[in-house]
């Protein structure tokens, strides 16, 4: 591998995996801010905050994801991205606007159920009284 370059590798449990090499800039956010990696960087091990992640290619060519926590690890010009959930940023209002459809719909059907049970007790007391 070019001392002058980094590979990055990105996994996450949901089988997303991504893998660049030639970056030439890696930006993340930390549990405690935003870490810069550049080629040659120390060793290094740190928590992963929810964030925007940068990665700049060598042709100048950027990709932005969006992580929802996890672990870096930097060893010799290898960055290992353990992400809790990663997608592209492009998609991320998509993702988004799927995730608050489902809380919509889950929140809904929560409020019928409960409706259910409240009609069903009140029947039930109804006649027990008879």
């Amino acid at each position: 591998m070019n001392n002058n370059l980094l590979e990055v590798l990105v996994v996450s449990p949901t089988g997303e995996k991504y893998t660049f090499s030639n970056v030439t800039f890696l930006k993340v956010k930390g549990a405690r801010g935003d870490i810069g990696i550049l080629p040659n960087h120390i060793d290094y091990v740190t928590s992963l905050g929810s964030g925007q992640m940068l990665i700049r290619l060598k042709n100048e060519d950027e990709k932005l994801y969006v992580v929802s926590g996890g672990f870096l690890e930097i060893k010799e010009n290898v960055v290992t991205v353990l992400a809790e959930d990663i997608i592209e940023a492009s998609q991320e209002s998509a993702v988004r606007l799927q995730r608050e459809q489902a809380i919509k719909k889950a929140t809904e059907e929560k409020i019928k159920e409960d409706r259910d049970i409240l009609g069903t007790k009140k029947r039930i007391q109804d006649s027990l009284r008879r």
